[in-house]
C-alpha cells in the first residue's frame, strides 16, 4: 500500500493486519532475553502469541539445570503480578513484556536422558521500543469488538492499493526481470472524525463479514501521542455512547511517514468472551434520523466529549465496569447488579450536589435517639447477643430507603420514573437475594433488568448532558424520547 504524507485514508484490511504489530516485530527481529525475570534462566528458545481469549501467552523452553529467580508462593495465595521480561534486539529495538505470571510448567526427558523445562506464562501487555517517543506524530489504539455493521457511519474511508510484483526468470542464469503492476480502489463509510478534550481522533469500524464471523476489528487514530489515561477515558466514553464493550488489544505510534516509534500488545478483557455476544445497543440516539444506529458527527462527538468531561468526578472506570458486567450477567442476577450500577451513579451525584438528604434525623438527634434505645435495652432484661443484634439493625434505622433517595434524584434532574420502572426498582432486591424467578415469570424478569438498564442510560445521559433524548429498549418498536419521559 502506498501512504502519502499526512493522509489518515489507511486501508481497513491492512490495518486489520497491523494489529498486532508488537508480535510481529517480535517474530520477525532476532531478540534475545537479556533480563528473564521470573522465567527459568537461561532461555533457550521463547514463542510470544496470543491465544484465542486475547490474552498474551508466552512460552519458554531452558535446559533441565535452569533456575528461576521466581518468588515461590504458597496455593490459594492472592497478589498482584509486576514481573517483567526485559529483550534486546540485535539490530537495537528492545522491548519488555510485563505483568509475567508461570501457567505452567514441565520437564521433559528425552531417549537420551536430557531434560528440557517447558513453561507457559500469561503477560499483560508487550512492549516494543524502536526509536524515541517524541518523534511520534500518529497512535492507534487497536479495539476489538468496534463494527462498522449494522452502523451508518458520518465519514469515509478511500483505499488505494498499489501491488508491485516482479517475475525474475533464470536469476542463475543472469536473466531477465519482467515488471508488473495491479491498482484497485475502494470507497467505505465506517468512520467518524471527533474533536474530544482539544484531541483530534478518527474512529473507524470494520466489515464483520470480511472475517467470517470474527469480532469485529476497529482501531481510533490519534493525532499525536496522548497517554494511556486520556485513552482510557476517550475509550470507556466511545463503549457507552456506541453501546458497544470496546475491548482495548494495544496501540501503535507512529512517525510522520508512518514509521513505527512505538508497538504495545495488551491482554483483551471481553467479559469472559460475553462482549462479543451484547451486540450494540446505544444509549441515545446518535444522530436525527429515527434508524437507531444512524450515527451523525455532532451528537457522537458531544455524548463522548460530555462522557470524558465527567469522567474522573462520576468514577466512571468503575461505573463502566458496574454495567457492563451488568449486561452480561444472566437474568436471575442482572436486575440486582443493574441496581447497584444505579446506586452507584446516584451516590457519584450525590457528591457533587449535595442536596439531598441520606439521613432522616440530624447527628445530634440521632445520637440522642441511639442513647434512649440503649437504655431501653440495658432495662429489658435480654441477653448480651440480643442487644447487641438488635443495636446493629437499630443503626441501620435513619438511612433514607435507597427508594426514595432515587425519587429524590430523579425529580432534581428532572426525570420522571414511570410505574413499570418503579415497581422493576422495587424488585430488584430479590434478585440481589437470591430469590428464584417464580416459573412463569421469567418474561416479566427480563422486563425487569431491560427497564433498569433503561433507567440507567437515562439518568447517565442527563446527569453528564450527554444528549436530551434516549432509545426506549423497553417499549415495542424501540422509540426516542425525551430523557424526561418514562420507558415503557
Amino acid at each position: 500500500m502506498k501512504k502519502e504524507k499526512n493522509s489518515l485514508d489507511v486501508d481497513p484490511n491492512e490495518m486489520k493486519a497491523w494489529t498486532e504489530e508488537a508480535l510481529n516485530l517480535i517474530d520477525s527481529r532476532v531478540f534475545r532475553i537479556t533480563d528473564e525475570g521470573p522465567l527459568h534462566a537461561p532461555v533457550s528458545h521463547f514463542t510470544i502469541r496470543r491465544n484465542e481469549d486475547l490474552a498474551l501467552i508466552l512460552e519458554t523452553e531452558a535446559p533441565g539445570d535452569a533456575k528461576s529467580r521466581a518468588q515461590e508462593r504458597p496455593s490459594g495465595a492472592v497478589w498482584m503480578s509486576t514481573d517483567e521480561v526485559k529483550l534486546t534486539s540485535l539490530a537495537g529495538p528492545s522491548a519488555t513484556l510485563t505483568g509475567v505470571e508461570r501457567r505452567d510448567t514441565r520437564r521433559v526427558t528425552d531417549q537420551t536422558g536430557k531434560s528440557t523445562i517447558h513453561e507457559i506464562y500469561s503477560c499483560h501487555t508487550l512492549q516494543v521500543d524502536l526509536g524515541e517517543a517524541s518523534t511520534g506524530v500518529y497512535t492507534v489504539e487497536w479495539l476489538k469488538n468496534l463494527p462498522s455493521y449494522p452502523f451508518l457511519w458520518p465519514d469515509s474511508i478511500s483505499t488505494v492499493v498499489e501491488t508491485s510484483v516482479k517475475r525474475i526468470i533464470a536469476n542463475e542464469e543472469d536473466g531477465i526481470t519482467i515488471p508488473h503492476s495491479d491498482s484497485r480502489e475502494g470507497f467505505s463509510r465506517s468512520a467518524a472524525r471527533l474533536t474530544v478534550d482539544g484531541r483530534v481522533l478518527y474512529v473507524v469500524g470494520t466489515d464483520r463479514n470480511a472475517r467470517h464471523g470474527e469480532p469485529d476489528l476497529g482501531y481510533v487514530i490519534y493525532r499525536g501521542t496522548p497517554d494511556d489515561e486520556l485513552r482510557q477515558k476517550i475509550r470507556v466514553a466511545l463503549s457507552f455512547a456506541l453501546g458497544t464493550y470496546l475491548v482495548d488489544l494495544g496501540c501503535t505510534t507512529y512517525t510522520q511517514d508512518w514509521q513505527i516509534v512505538r508497538a504495545r500488545a495488551r491482554t483483551g478483557y471481553s467479559l469472559g468472551g460475553m462482549a462479543f455476544k451484547l451486540g450494540s445497543l446505544p444509549l441515545a440516539p446518535l444522530s436525527t434520523a429515527p434508524y437507531q444506529f444512524h450515527i451523525e458527527r455532532a451528537p457522537l462527538n458531544r455524548a463522548v466529549s460530555a462522557l470524558v468531561a465527567v469522567y474522573d468526578s462520576f468514577d466512571l472506570g468503575n461505573l463502566s465496569w458496574a454495567y457492563w458486567h451488568a449486561c452480561a450477567a444472566t437474568v436471575h442476577t442482572a436486575p440486582a447488579q443493574f441496581g447497584a450500577a444505579i446506586e452507584a451513579l446516584g451516590r457519584a451525584y450525590l457528591r457533587q450536589h449535595q442536596t439531598i438528604a441520606q439521613s432522616i434525623l440530624n447527628a445530634e438527634e440521632w445520637k440522642e435517639l441511639q442513647g434512649t434505645f440503649a437504655e431501653l435495652l440495658d432495662q429489658s432484661g435480654l441477653g448480651e447477643t440480643q442487644k447487641e443484634g438488635l443495636m446493629k439493625n437499630f443503626g441501620r434505622l435513619n438511612q433514607v430507603p435507597q427508594r426514595d433517595v432515587l425519587k429524590a434524584i430523579l425529580n432534581e434532574i428532572g426525570i420522571e420514573l414511570g410505574p413499570e420502572e418503579a415497581a422493576a426498582w422495587g424488585r430488584r432486591n430479590k434478585s440481589a437475594h437470591g430469590m428464584p424467578i417464580p416459573e412463569g415469570h421469567e418474561l416479566s424478569a427480563i422486563r425487569d433488568m431491560t427497564l433498569l438498564k433503561t433507567l440507567f442510560h437515562r439518568m447517565l445521559l442527563r446527569m453528564t448532558n450527554a444528549t436530551s433524548h434516549y432509545i426506549d429498549y423497553a417499549s415495542l418498536g424501540i422509540p426516542h424520547r425525551r430523557l424526561e419521559a418514562p420507558a415503557a
